[in-house]
């Protein structure tokens, strides 16, 4: 799996509010989930300086459109209902 969703507070439990899971992250992405990618597409992993360029990417990436990737989101979740 690339992303993991967290489902969990703090204290690394469940807690269930109106219906829902409390959630610290929508999504996250690791280090080692970087590193998979890049020795499938590379063939080696990435060094340090590259992990902070591809982190810095991603944040660029996600500043321009997250929003609109999270309302498509939103909005596909309510059609597939």
């Amino acid at each position: 799996m690339l992303f993991h969703y967290q489902v969990k507070n703090e204290n690394g439990c469940h807690k269930p509010i109106g219906g829902y899971e409390l959630m610290k992250n929508v999504f996250e992405i690791s280090a080692e989930h970087v590193q998979y990618l890049a020795r499938e597409k590379m063939s080696r992993e990435s060094s340090t300086e590259e992990l902070h360029q591809v982190r810095k990417g991603v944040e660029l990436g996600l500043e321009c459109c997250w929003e609109q990737v999270v309302v498509t989101a939103i909005r596909e979740t309510v059609d597939d209902r």
